[in-house]
């Protein structure tokens, strides 16, 4: 699945909504989405110990691979964190992990960016907020849509015009492939 997020990234434009829209902001017991920082606290580049201490030890812990990188991704699946999973760069050749590359929420986490959107919010209250998306992308039944900020993604997986998960992360360009049109 994260491999097949990543060749849907094949290109990110760096300002969609760009870095000022929110990048400022502060995590609060609201605000636990910041799309151009992290989830709940945590931060892109934060190491696993950082995670750790706001969000305790993993319920599962697993990997997964992309086109330049590999993962370890450690996910929560009970109390406030439930449906929230981190995936920290794995140093293949070092046997270690990096710092926090990516955050994807599944349809039992509850929290909401400063604009209101996460699970369960419309596509059209999605645009409103938003704007038009970098890219649409069919999955399946589902319609993915695609914002950029500051050099990361924000993607919302839709079904029948609701956000059913909600990855982001750092932007990784394939070589030789065009922009997100």
């Amino acid at each position: 699945m994260f491999y097949l997020l990543m060749l849907a990234l094949a290109g990110c434009v760096i300002d969609h909504q760009s870095v000022e829209f929110g990048c400022s902001e502060d995590f609060t017991d609201q605000i636990r989405i910041i799309p151009c920082r992290g989830v709940d606290g945590v931060e892109f580049g934060d190491v696993l110990e950082e995670a750790k201490k706001i969000f305790g030890e993993p319920d599962g812990v697993s990997r997964a691979d992309g086109i330049d990188r590999a993962w370890i991704v450690m996910g929560y699946e009970n109390g406030a964190y439930a449906g929230l999973s981190i995936g920290f760069i794995e140093n293949v050749g070092e046997n270690s992990i990096g710092p926090a590359d990516y955050f994807f929420m599944d349809e039992d986490y509850m929290g909401r960016t400063s604009k209101e959107i996460g699970i369960g919010s419309t596509v059209d209250e999605v645009i409103k907020s938003y704007g038009e998306p970098v890219k649409t992308k069919p999955s399946g039944d589902w319609l993915d849509y695609f914002y950029c900020f500051g050099g990361k993604y924000l993607e919302l997986m839709t079904d029948e015009g609701i956000v059913k998960r909600m990855s982001m992360g750092n932007y990784l360009p394939i070589t030789n492939s065009p922009c997100m049109n």
